[in-house]
């Protein structure tokens, strides 16, 4: 054979086989994004957020349902109104419930970047969505906020001095709830003083902690010689202790103070019947819940 038809011929097949190869190379990940709307639905949103905002109860109601049915594509201009200045704390809730009402799981990744948004109602908005959605993928994003303002190695958001405190609260509930201590020990610094205003949230969000370790380690903080503490981990409990605590929670049905006793109770009433908490208790109600509660118990 003649060789140079043999090399012309194996380098044509050296070629054939590196084209396909060059074909099948992947192409680089595009970053994901929020979806563009069209046009004529982008050129609506104003007015439909002034309907949201200012509206009455059925006028605004009416709007955030043409927002949410234009998709998630409404999320960066919705992002746009809560960094405007002088807005109202109404005007403000409104907005946070619409992008609540189209933000979903997948949309993830974004919510987390908005955690570091310049425009401080957004970075709120994000770290409560993630606080709601906890998940240990965004462990760094929650501790990045969660530091005390004295801890070198927290990194406060930007335009935040010091620290916002709902944006920390929420992170270090976000933490708790991946049953980091630390994180716990801050929640509970906040509830011995803000309970009302942050039990909802506790609720919702703490319960995927739930565990024997972690109800364990509630009880450890709860000091005989502080009322204050032992209220406020009973609290706690009533999201952290697993149904066979119940025997552990049941020792404070004999304490002294009538506050300890009566969140007791509200800590049995959830660790075992999932019932809400009974938040005006008279000391008569609370002697015979407490009765109750022990003859089951035995």
């Amino acid at each position: 054979m003649n060789p140079i038809r043999s090399i012309t011929r194996a380098m044509a097949c050296a070629v054939a086989f590196a084209l396909p190869c060059a074909a099948q190379e992947p192409k680089p990940v595009a970053e994901p994004n929020w979806p563009e709307l069209a046009q004529k639905d982008a050129d609506r949103i104003g007015l439909l957020v002034r309907k949201l905002e200012i509206g009455g109860e059925t006028e605004s109601e009416k709007a955030r349902t043409q927002l949410v049915a234009l998709g998630p594509g409404v999320v960066p201009h919705l992002l746009r109104r809560l960094a405007l200045p002088r807005q109202t704390d109404a005007a403000l809730a409104a907005t946070a419930q619409a992008l609540d009402a189209v933000v979903a799981s997948e949309h993830a990744p974004l919510v987390a970047k908005v955690a570091d948004d310049r425009a401080l109602p957004a970075r709120r908005w994000a770290m409560r969505w993630l606080t709601l959605h906890v998940d240990a993928r965004w462990r760094e994003v929650y501790a990045r906020h969660a530091a005390p303002p004295d801890d070198p190695k927290g990194e406060a958001p930007r335009e935040a001095t010091p620290p916002d405190p709902e944006i920390r609260f929420c992170a270090n509930l976000a933490l708790a709830a991946l049953r980091d201590t630390d994180a716990l020990a801050r929640v509970i610094e906040t509830c011995h003083t803000q309970w009302q205003e942050r039990a909802e949230l506790v609720g919702k969000v703490l319960p995927a902690a739930r565990s024997q370790e972690m109800a364990s380690w509630m009880v450890r903080q709860m000091r005989a010689d502080d009322e204050r503490s032992r209220v406020t981990g009973l609290r706690l409990l009533r999201s952290l202790a697993p149904k066979d605590y119940a025997g552990a929670i049941a020792i404070y049905l004999d304490a002294g103070e009538a506050s300890v006793k009566r969140e007791a109770i509200n800590a049995l009433r959830a660790v075992v019947d999932s019932a809400p908490p009974i938040e005006t208790m008279a000391s008569f109600t609370a002697i015979e819940e407490s009765k109750k509660w022990k003859e089951r118990l035995k």
